[in-house]
């Protein structure tokens, strides 16, 4: 059954009277927010030891000034190009026949510059063989895998880290880049790099 959007006319007119009224909450915690950072701004080096004794599961920055610091950009790079890659997919229907399931990766390159230009493309792909509804283990040992929901969200993300990969090897050197892929549910830009894409350590593990 289709949706009924009239139904959801008075709804949604609710849902922006209630923004409406939190935005004054929100802006009242932003400025607390904003007053502490000045008043502790001083402290950093005991924050620091407090962070660098802490016994926590997950990462923490570390601190080597002030909070409050302001920092001018870097020069803008005369030619640069922006990549990125983000995909979708529909699962196995296992009460469907015939199995299978597919994956579309799209793709976008910005180039600014002497040659500004955009290239946007996708690359579907239909995965119905036998070999495809499973993750054998590496040299016939163990026990294969059949592909799930989870698995082929893996599958998905791999390939989005491999058609970005692909794209940034194949920009000519001499130019500056800058790398957007997906990690887990958000984007993850890899550094600036002169002369040409140069995987890094965080880069090349993805």
């Amino acid at each position: 059954m289709s949706l009924d959007l009239s139904r959801l006319t008075a709804q949604v007119s609710a849902m922006v009277g209630r923004l409406r009224d939190t935005r004054v909450e929100r802006d009242t915690r932003l400025r607390l927010a904003l007053d502490t950072l000045r008043q502790q701004a001083g402290a950093w080096t005991e924050l620091q030891t407090r962070i660098d004794g802490a016994r926590t599961t997950w990462l923490v920055p570390g601190l080597v000034s002030g909070l409050n610091g302001h920092y001018a950009p870097p020069p803008r790079p005369d030619n640069f190009s922006v990549l990125a890659t983000d995909g979708s997919q529909i699962e196995v229907d296992r009460h469907r026949y015939p199995r299978c399931y597919l994956i579309n990766i799209g793709s976008v390159a910005l180039h600014y510059g002497a040659a500004p230009g955009a290239t946007l493309t996708n690359h579907p792909e239909l995965c119905f063989a036998e070999s495809d509804m499973v993750i054998a283990p590496p040299h016939g040992r163990g026990r294969e895998q059949v592909i799930d929901a989870a698995l082929l969200g893996l599958k998905r993300g791999l390939a989005e880290w491999g058609g970005l990969l692909t794209m940034a090897r194949d920009l000519p050197p001499g130019g500056d880049a800058l790398a957007l892929g997906r990690s887990a549910s958000k984007l993850t830009p890899t550094p600036w790099c002169s002369g040409g894409w140069k995987p890094t350590p965080n880069s090349s593990a993805m």
